[in-house]
């Protein structure tokens, strides 16, 4: 599920969640489509790739590096989606389970506005860049937006007639400490 191409052309107001983001490794293969018999590319993971340090491994051979010359990282992270908060249901059943460890459980029918967001590295660099305007006047300092008490909503867009690099775009918005409630 991609919630910004889902969106095509809307913004989308989210908080970056003060979690690790994931990284990961993608090739895009060429092959001959079966029933097509058409030229199509799809996606393979890199297997060189490590997420930690964002470079590939030493004595790790990947079999689509050989092939593919448009290695291309994204990003996996958690984001609170203000529109879905601000849809909230009245009653959320929660699993015992997930009243115990806060964590929710894919099978479970439990509502959460916490979603999983794929991000380019294109819009990553945007994201990142927009520590410089998140600046606490008091202190003078920057934080980055996932900062849990001086960060800051962010709006995303994705724009799939725009070219290149400005296909995905994203501002600054409120800054705004997570409740309790929103980190839970």
């Amino acid at each position: 599920f991609d919630m910004l191409a889902q969106k095509d052309g809307k913004w989308i107001q989210i908080r970056v969640m003060p979690y690790e983001c994931v990284a990961v490794g993608q090739h895009w293969i060429d092959i001959i489509g079966s029933k097509s018999k058409k030229e199509v590319r799809i996606p393979k993971m890199c297997v060189s790739f490590d997420g930690n340090t964002e470079e590939h491994k030493k004595g790790v051979k990947c079999p689509y590096c050989a092939v593919d010359e448009k290695f291309s990282p994204f990003y996996l992270m958690n984001v609170l989606v203000r529109s879905l908060q601000e849809d909230a249901p009245r009653k959320n059943r929660l699993s015992s389970a997930e009243k115990k460890s806060g964590i929710k459980d894919p099978d479970s029918e439990s509502w959460t506005p916490i979603k999983v967001l794929r991000v380019p590295s294109s819009l990553m660099r945007k994201i990142q860049g927009l520590k410089d305007l998140n600046r606490d006047k008091a202190t003078k300092k920057t934080y980055s937006v996932q900062h849990a008490e001086f960060g800051a909503d962010i709006n995303v867009k994705y724009d799939s007639k725009a070219s290149g690099t400005d296909k995905y775009q994203a501002q600054l918005s409120d800054k705004c400490a997570l409740t309790e409630e929103e980190l839970g």
